[in-house]
């Protein structure tokens, strides 16, 4: 998982780099930026701190990365991550941003069968609700 993640952060950084430059990309930048990438994520250990117990300890980052994708985080739009309960996680911030997720969906669901039955009153109001949920779990 992490691998896939550091190839979408490279491909990412080299669309960024040719939108900025007007100019496609050389061999020799992409080998640079390889090199930059494997500096920072590939021989990088992070602290990782326990602080219920109040205990650290050193791990690769892109270990602490497959583990924490490997429990399907919540990410907020800001890039916080919270682990769902269904997965292990039992934190109230996180069980609030899952809460918020489903209630959203609920009214996704409304609102798309509000608009299958072209029922366009309702179909505002689920929209309504559904993007004050949305507005909710990225705040």
């Amino acid at each position: 998982m992490a691998e896939l993640l550091i190839e979408k952060y490279r491909n990412q950084a080299i669309h960024m780099i040719e939108e900025c430059t007007g100019e496609n990309i050389t061999e020799e930048e992409i080998e640079k930026l390889n090199g930059i990438i494997k500096d920072n994520f590939k021989d990088t250990e992070i602290k990782f701190t326990n602080t219920y117990n109040k205990t650290s300890k050193n791990f690769p980052l892109l270990t602490v990365i497959d583990n924490i994708l490997a429990k399907e985080p919540i990410i907020t739009g800001n890039g916080t991550l919270f682990n769902r309960e269904d997965k292990g996680g039992k934190n109230i911030t996180g069980s609030f941003v899952d809460m918020l997720l489903k209630t959203r969906k609920v009214y996704k669901n409304k609102m798309f069968k509000a608009q299958n039955d072209k029922d366009k009153a309702l179909e505002e109001v689920m929209d309504m609700f559904q993007k004050v949920f949305k507005v909710l779990a990225n705040a």
